[in-house]
């Protein structure tokens, strides 16, 4: 009789060896790193997507070596950080941007009514008739240290120990010297501006009959000011039409007061007719 019990064993090392040999399948979630280690088997590790950091602008990370002391506020420090940081950038900002023309100091606009300045050398004003020019000169100059010598069309200003006050002298226009019988009847003075110490020389226009002459610069080598920055331009104009009309509207009523009334016109006509 044949004994069957020893074939169980052998039909179960069959079986564990064909469950061996199935393959195993692993579901991967995500990206993840498949690895084989030191006794054969697979190791798995998910790759976590790096988180990116927003830039603000600013660099936090020299802050991360930073040691806080007991009593410093860390809130405060960074405060101060951000603070100076917003500093240098509106710094870099208003360095790029575009050079503006120089203008005239507050202080020295009152100098400059109607007027203009030239390279620091003078400035000057006008009005409808005069206009007025300001030579900065050393605080310890005395009166009688200035010579000015005024003509029709120049000007020059020397000052004892300090040499003549400008290269040039001819004026763009002319000046009336009617009223002026000798160089000491020229409108001069010392004045202090503001901590500054100035010649003021005021001189009167040559223009002809009922007109106004606006200056757009003092000598021929200063540039022109626009005309249309000078404020009581539009005012000397109005005011010379009101003038105008004012006397024409005389004129008229004058006219019509001298005239004959009516019955007046109509006797004489009669009177003509008889002595025909």
């Amino acid at each position: 009789m044949v004994d069957y019990s020893k074939f169980d064993k052998i039909a179960m090392e069959i079986d564990e060896e064909e469950e061996e040999r199935k393959p195993k399948v692993t579901r991967l979630e995500g990206k993840t790193t498949v690895s084989v280690g030191k006794d054969g088997k697979l190791e798995f590790s998910k790759n976590e997507p790096s988180k990116k950091k927003l830039s603000t602008g600013l660099d936090y990370s020299k802050w991360d070596k930073i040691e806080v002391s007991d009593d410093e506020d860390p809130e405060e420090e960074e405060e101060e950080e951000m603070q100076q940081q917003q500093q240098q950038q509106q710094q870099q900002t208003t360095t790029t941007t575009t050079p503006t023309a120089p203008t005239v100091p507050k202080e020295k606009k009152s100098l400059t009514h109607n007027g203009g300045s030239h390279e620091g050398k003078y400035f000057w004003s006008q009005t409808a008739s005069e206009v007025t020019i300001y030579f900065p000169v050393p605080a310890a100059t005395k009166g009688k240290q200035v010579s000015l010598k005024v003509a029709t069309s120049s000007i020059s200003v020397e000052l004892s120990g300090s040499g003549c006050l400008l290269p040039f002298s001819a004026t763009a226009f002319p000046i009336d010297l009617d009223d002026v019988s000798d160089q000491s009847d020229i409108d001069w003075e010392l004045i202090t501006h503001e901590g500054q110490k100035l010649l003021r020389v005021t001189l009167k226009k040559q223009a002809p009959p009922n007109t106004t002459p606006w200056w757009d610069r003092v000598f021929t080598v200063e540039d022109r000011i626009n005309p249309d920055t000078i404020k009581d331009r539009s005012a000397a104009k109005a005011e010379q039409s009101k003038k105008v009309w004012e006397e024409a509207h005389k004129m008229f009523l004058e006219k019509v007061k001298n005239r004959a009334p009516p019955e007046e016109v109509k006797k004489k006509k009669k009177k003509k007719k008889k002595k025909k």
